[in-house]
């Protein structure tokens, strides 16, 4: 996930980190979440806009169900 008060929503620096990520052995979720304009997203330090928020609840679904796949697949990364 990346945001930037600029329209691009900060892909530059997020596809830096992803590229730093999976060069380390690290997996990353294919689908990322940008937010441009995150100023106009954010009031009191709390992110306020619906579609935003709906992308977010999304993107930490598909989180949750890449980690419950890796404990399936390694039982060494069980809680």
């Amino acid at each position: 996930m990346s945001a930037s008060p600029a329209v691009t929503g900060g892909d530059r620096a997020r596809a830096w980190l992803t590229e730093t990520l999976t060069v380390m052995g690290a997996n990353v979720l294919p689908d990322g979440l940008r937010i441009p304009q995150a100023t106009r997203k954010v009031t009191d330090g709390r992110l306020t806009d619906e579609p935003t928020l709906a992308a977010l609840r999304d993107l930490l679904d598909d989180l949750s169900r890449a980690v419950a796949e890796a404990r399936e697949e390694n039982p060494l990364l069980a809680p």
